[in-house]
């Protein structure tokens, strides 16, 4: 089997150099060498087709094709040697390897149109594998949170590109309505999908941001635009585009609840069409790496950020009881339990942390966990005062 080997480190030697090439921004230079690197790979695992017995070398094979393969997005040869690889008999590990990737397989497959052409005008909402997803099933609490989501991510930003200030309660008025308000088509089965219409362009309080008789929209591209920011965690870039607090704050709150977990949805993502071809945009952030401050990302870690003095970062748990909108201040309840001697609970004690908030999308974050038990991340000063930072 020495060819195979050789075959494969190869194969290996090019897919680090296509890595590098990525580093560098070179695309087409990376594409090149990630497909030299798949067919050396592949004829490597073609040694090992059917020597059953030489595990786990085989499936760890295959394995690997079908990552190279699905990275280059070819996802129905992806899936064929993700089978092969199963048909052995891999390690744990790799067996979990393939079967995820063979969830992000399927998935994919999922964002294509299946019979169903979309306009300019619309976008598909996909929801993929996860604890609580069947074929074409998905829990209702998982669904409306993340209609809801992508209801405010919409609006919010027809609002903020019509420079309309940040207000998190109040009607819009029917004019407002007419254009920031989704409609919803007949949900597609596979994975769980959802088609949103757009409202057609219409003048909006006499500010018009593209011609009435262009279907594309703005707003959602500008939507989805953001949204692959946070994605690649460029969040000091996200700053910039959404420079009010209040709109930024919101967009990252919601981005969240359309996020997957990781567990019960571990795949989202969206499928536009322009210029006559879907344009797929998966949400890979989980939830819990998506932060409302800045300074909390892995990659902004090894940068000097600015931190007023005399204050730390710290978190704070109970449960969220008295919200005063007037002040902008809530107080988390911690209960803390005191034992005896005998480590049995004596009596249980009360801390109140006053924590005030600064903008209106935190009032609103505030506002939906009402009486629920919270972790609140906060800036505590040297007079003992806290300050709101994030909220989960």
């Amino acid at each position: 089997m020495k060819e195979a080997k050789d075959l494969h480190n190869q194969a290996m030697s090019f897919y680090e150099d296509s890595l590098a090439a990525k580093f560098k921004g070179q695309s087409k230079e990376r594409i090149r060498l990630l497909n030299l690197a798949l067919e050396l790979e592949k004829q490597a695992a073609e040694f090992f087709r059917d020597r059953f017995d030489l595990e786990p070398t085989r499936s760890t094979l295959y394995a690997s094709c079908a990552t190279m393969a699905w990275q280059l997005e070819k996802y129905r040869e992806s899936e064929k040697l993700v089978a092969l690889g199963l048909a052995g008999e891999p390690t744990d590990e790799v067996l979990d390897e393939l079967r995820d990737l063979f969830h992000k397989v399927n998935f994919f497959r999922h964002l294509t149109t299946k019979g169903i052409a979309l306009s300019d005008n619309e976008f598909r909402f996909t929801l993929g594998s996860g604890d609580e997803m069947m074929k074409g099933m998905a829990r209702g609490h998982d669904v409306m949170t993340r209609i809801s989501g992508i209801e405010a991510l919409y609006s919010r930003t027809v609002q903020r590109m019509h420079n309309k200030p940040y207000k998190s309660s109040g009607r819009p008025s029917d004019n407002e309505n007419n254009i920031i308000q989704l409609y919803y088509k007949t949900p597609e089965a596979a994975s769980f999908a959802i088609v949103f219409k757009i409202p057609e362009a219409i003048e909006y309080e006499q500010l018009k941001l593209y011609p009435a008789d262009l279907n594309t929209s703005p707003y959602l591209d500008e939507m989805l635009t953001c949204i692959e920011l946070v994605n690649t965690g460029d969040m000091q870039t996200l700053k910039t585009r959404i420079n009010d607090d209040s709109y930024f704050q919101s967009f990252v709150i919601n981005v969240r609840k359309i996020a997957p977990d990781g567990k019960d949805i571990k795949q989202v993502g969206f499928t536009v069409y322009r210029n006559n071809q879907e344009i797929i945009q998966p949400l890979q952030k989980i939830q819990s790496e998506i932060f409302l401050d800045i300074g909390s990302y892995e990659e902004l870690k090894t940068q000097e950020i600015e931190v007023e003095p005399k204050r730390e970062k710290i978190t704070v748990s109970g449960k969220l009881l008295v919200s005063d909108s007037t002040k902008k201040s809530i107080i988390v309840t911690e209960e803390i339990l005191q034992f005896k001697k005998n480590r049995n609970p004596k009596k249980s004690k009360f801390i109140n942390h006053k924590i005030t908030f600064v903008t209106e999308a935190q009032r609103e974050l505030v506002r939906d966990n009402y009486e629920e038990n919270v972790s609140v991340e906060v800036w505590k000063y040297a007079d003992g005062s806290l300050e709101f930072i994030d909220l989960k």
